[in-house]
Protein backbone atom coordinates (compact mmCIF):
# COMPACT_ATOMS: atom_id res chain seq x y z
CA UNK A 1 0.00 0.00 0.00
CA UNK A 2 1.33 3.28 -1.02
CA UNK A 3 0.46 6.77 0.58
CA UNK A 4 0.40 10.11 -0.90
CA UNK A 5 -0.63 13.80 0.37
CA UNK A 6 0.32 15.24 -2.61
CA UNK A 7 -1.97 15.43 -5.40
CA UNK A 8 0.90 15.70 -7.89
CA UNK A 9 2.55 12.90 -7.03
CA UNK A 10 -0.77 11.07 -6.37
CA UNK A 11 -1.37 11.26 -10.42
CA UNK A 12 1.72 10.79 -11.69
CA UNK A 13 1.22 7.13 -9.47
CA UNK A 14 -2.31 6.85 -11.51
CA UNK A 15 -0.28 7.20 -14.39
CA UNK A 16 2.33 4.90 -13.76
CA UNK A 17 -0.32 2.09 -12.22
CA UNK A 18 -3.13 2.47 -15.41
CA UNK A 19 -0.88 1.21 -18.49
CA UNK A 20 -3.06 0.10 -20.77
CA UNK A 21 -5.53 2.73 -20.96
CA UNK A 22 -8.73 0.82 -21.68
CA UNK A 23 -11.41 0.52 -19.81
CA UNK A 24 -9.56 0.64 -16.76
CA UNK A 25 -11.66 0.87 -13.64
CA UNK A 26 -10.55 3.39 -10.72
CA UNK A 27 -12.29 2.76 -7.60
CA UNK A 28 -12.44 5.54 -4.55
CA UNK A 29 -13.78 5.00 -1.28
CA UNK A 30 -13.57 7.03 2.33
CA UNK A 31 -15.95 8.15 4.88
CA UNK A 32 -18.70 10.84 3.99
CA UNK A 33 -17.95 13.95 3.64
CA UNK A 34 -13.96 13.34 2.71
CA UNK A 35 -14.51 14.75 -0.72
CA UNK A 36 -14.30 11.49 -2.77
CA UNK A 37 -16.30 13.60 -5.70
CA UNK A 38 -14.05 16.43 -5.93
CA UNK A 39 -11.04 13.83 -5.96
CA UNK A 40 -12.82 12.37 -8.46
CA UNK A 41 -13.81 15.46 -10.70
CA UNK A 42 -9.93 16.78 -10.06
CA UNK A 43 -8.33 12.99 -11.49
CA UNK A 44 -11.05 13.73 -14.47
CA UNK A 45 -9.76 16.57 -15.20
CA UNK A 46 -6.25 15.70 -15.52
CA UNK A 47 -6.51 12.87 -17.29
CA UNK A 48 -8.77 14.76 -20.19
CA UNK A 49 -5.75 16.95 -20.03
CA UNK A 50 -4.08 14.39 -21.48
CA UNK A 51 -6.76 13.41 -23.73
CA UNK A 52 -7.38 10.11 -21.79
CA UNK A 53 -11.63 9.65 -22.17
CA UNK A 54 -12.60 9.31 -18.68
CA UNK A 55 -16.51 9.20 -16.83
CA UNK A 56 -17.36 9.06 -12.91
CA UNK A 57 -19.97 6.72 -11.87
CA UNK A 58 -20.94 7.91 -8.00
CA UNK A 59 -22.58 5.20 -6.02
CA UNK A 60 -24.86 7.26 -4.19
CA UNK A 61 -27.47 6.68 -6.97
CA UNK A 62 -28.28 3.34 -5.90
CA UNK A 63 -29.14 4.31 -2.08
CA UNK A 64 -32.10 2.71 -0.79
CA UNK A 65 -34.69 5.05 -0.25
CA UNK A 66 -35.45 6.25 3.84
CA UNK A 67 -38.91 3.80 4.15
CA UNK A 68 -37.60 0.88 2.19
CA UNK A 69 -34.57 0.67 4.92
CA UNK A 70 -35.05 -1.69 7.65
CA UNK A 71 -34.84 -0.04 11.05
CA UNK A 72 -30.86 0.26 12.32
CA UNK A 73 -29.63 -0.58 8.51
CA UNK A 74 -26.04 -0.54 8.16
CA UNK A 75 -24.18 1.20 5.74
CA UNK A 76 -24.05 -1.55 3.12
CA UNK A 77 -28.22 -2.42 3.94
CA UNK A 78 -28.61 1.41 2.80
CA UNK A 79 -27.35 0.93 -0.99
CA UNK A 80 -28.78 -1.80 -3.43
CA UNK A 81 -25.17 -3.76 -3.58
CA UNK A 82 -26.70 -6.27 -6.34
CA UNK A 83 -28.08 -3.78 -8.61
CA UNK A 84 -24.52 -1.44 -8.26
CA UNK A 85 -22.86 -4.88 -9.26
CA UNK A 86 -25.42 -5.90 -12.32
CA UNK A 87 -25.35 -2.09 -13.50
CA UNK A 88 -21.40 -1.45 -13.40
CA UNK A 89 -21.14 -4.63 -14.95
CA UNK A 90 -23.62 -3.99 -17.92
CA UNK A 91 -21.85 -1.24 -18.04
CA UNK A 92 -18.22 -2.56 -18.67
CA UNK A 93 -20.05 -4.95 -21.36
CA UNK A 94 -20.68 -2.09 -23.40
CA UNK A 95 -24.77 -1.46 -22.44
CA UNK A 96 -26.48 1.52 -21.56
CA UNK A 97 -27.91 1.99 -17.86
CA UNK A 98 -30.57 4.09 -16.06
CA UNK A 99 -28.79 4.56 -12.77
CA UNK A 100 -31.76 5.40 -10.26
CA UNK A 101 -31.77 9.12 -8.93
CA UNK A 102 -31.65 9.60 -5.18
CA UNK A 103 -32.32 13.09 -3.60
CA UNK A 104 -30.33 13.46 -0.06
CA UNK A 105 -32.41 16.38 0.82
CA UNK A 106 -35.33 13.99 1.24
CA UNK A 107 -33.18 10.67 1.66
CA UNK A 108 -35.69 8.64 -0.77
CA UNK A 109 -35.48 7.88 -4.43
CA UNK A 110 -37.42 10.79 -6.70
CA UNK A 111 -37.01 8.27 -10.17
CA UNK A 112 -35.81 4.14 -10.37
CA UNK A 113 -34.65 5.29 -14.03
CA UNK A 114 -32.49 8.06 -14.23
CA UNK A 115 -30.35 9.63 -17.00
CA UNK A 116 -28.89 7.45 -19.76
CA UNK A 117 -25.10 6.48 -19.02
CA UNK A 118 -22.67 4.57 -20.83
CA UNK A 119 -18.88 4.04 -21.41
CA UNK A 120 -18.44 3.46 -24.87
CA UNK A 121 -15.20 4.71 -25.85
CA UNK A 122 -14.60 5.72 -22.53
CA UNK A 123 -10.86 5.11 -20.92
CA UNK A 124 -10.87 5.06 -17.92
CA UNK A 125 -14.38 4.76 -15.47
CA UNK A 126 -14.02 6.19 -11.85
CA UNK A 127 -16.22 4.56 -9.52
CA UNK A 128 -16.92 6.36 -5.96
CA UNK A 129 -18.56 6.14 -2.56
CA UNK A 130 -18.32 5.50 0.52
CA UNK A 131 -18.30 1.55 0.06
CA UNK A 132 -16.57 1.44 -2.83
CA UNK A 133 -14.01 -0.41 -1.48
CA UNK A 134 -16.18 -3.08 0.28
CA UNK A 135 -18.08 -4.56 -2.52
CA UNK A 136 -16.21 -7.90 -3.09
CA UNK A 137 -17.39 -8.10 -6.94
CA UNK A 138 -15.58 -4.34 -7.57
CA UNK A 139 -12.93 -4.98 -6.17
CA UNK A 140 -12.46 -7.78 -8.59
CA UNK A 141 -12.93 -5.47 -11.30
CA UNK A 142 -10.83 -2.37 -10.16
CA UNK A 143 -7.57 -2.09 -11.65
CA UNK A 144 -6.63 0.53 -9.06
CA UNK A 145 -8.32 1.24 -5.68
CA UNK A 146 -8.03 4.76 -3.53
CA UNK A 147 -9.20 5.28 -0.30
CA UNK A 148 -9.33 9.10 0.35
CA UNK A 149 -8.22 10.42 4.24
CA UNK A 150 -8.62 13.42 5.91
CA UNK A 151 -8.92 14.10 9.67
CA UNK A 152 -11.84 13.06 11.97
CA UNK A 153 -12.14 16.58 13.40
CA UNK A 154 -12.58 17.75 10.10
CA UNK A 155 -14.89 15.43 8.23
CA UNK A 156 -16.87 15.95 10.73
CA UNK A 157 -17.08 19.58 10.73
CA UNK A 158 -17.64 19.13 7.25
CA UNK A 159 -20.66 16.36 8.12
CA UNK A 160 -22.59 18.68 10.70
CA UNK A 161 -22.10 21.88 7.95
CA UNK A 162 -23.79 19.44 5.36
CA UNK A 163 -26.50 18.22 7.17
CA UNK A 164 -27.46 21.91 8.74
CA UNK A 165 -27.12 23.75 6.07
CA UNK A 166 -28.02 21.67 2.87
CA UNK A 167 -30.39 19.01 4.48
CA UNK A 168 -31.63 21.65 7.28
CA UNK A 169 -31.41 19.88 10.33
CA UNK A 170 -31.06 21.19 13.23
CA UNK A 171 -27.56 21.13 14.94
CA UNK A 172 -28.66 18.39 18.02
CA UNK A 173 -30.09 16.44 15.63
CA UNK A 174 -27.36 16.63 13.24
CA UNK A 175 -24.71 15.60 16.15
CA UNK A 176 -27.06 12.88 16.98
CA UNK A 177 -27.23 11.53 13.35
CA UNK A 178 -23.57 11.66 13.14
CA UNK A 179 -22.13 10.13 16.10
CA UNK A 180 -24.34 7.45 16.13
CA UNK A 181 -23.12 6.68 12.29
CA UNK A 182 -19.44 6.95 13.81
CA UNK A 183 -19.85 4.01 15.77
CA UNK A 184 -21.22 1.83 12.85
CA UNK A 185 -20.61 3.35 9.41
CA UNK A 186 -17.50 5.25 10.02
CA UNK A 187 -15.99 1.77 11.72
CA UNK A 188 -16.74 -0.11 8.97
CA UNK A 189 -15.64 2.23 5.70
CA UNK A 190 -12.05 2.79 7.56
CA UNK A 191 -11.38 -1.07 7.59
CA UNK A 192 -12.04 -0.79 3.62
CA UNK A 193 -8.79 1.16 3.97
CA UNK A 194 -7.25 -2.48 3.64
CA UNK A 195 -8.45 -3.30 0.50
CA UNK A 196 -7.09 0.14 -1.02
CA UNK A 197 -3.67 -0.01 -3.22
CA UNK A 198 -3.11 3.78 -2.42
CA UNK A 199 -4.48 6.21 0.52
CA UNK A 200 -4.25 9.45 -0.51
CA UNK A 201 -3.85 11.59 2.92
CA UNK A 202 -5.14 15.21 2.85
Amino acid sequence: MLYFNSYDKLFQQILTKLSSIKKEVILIGGCSRTGKSYLSETIKTSFIQRRITCKIVNIDAWIVSLEKRKPGATVMERFDCDAIVKDIKALLSGKTVYPPQYDYISRKRIQEKGQPLQIVDTDIIIIEGVIALSIKALLELAHLKIYLSIPDETRIARLIDFYVNSKSVNIEKAKHIIFTRENEEVLFVKKSKASADIVYEQ
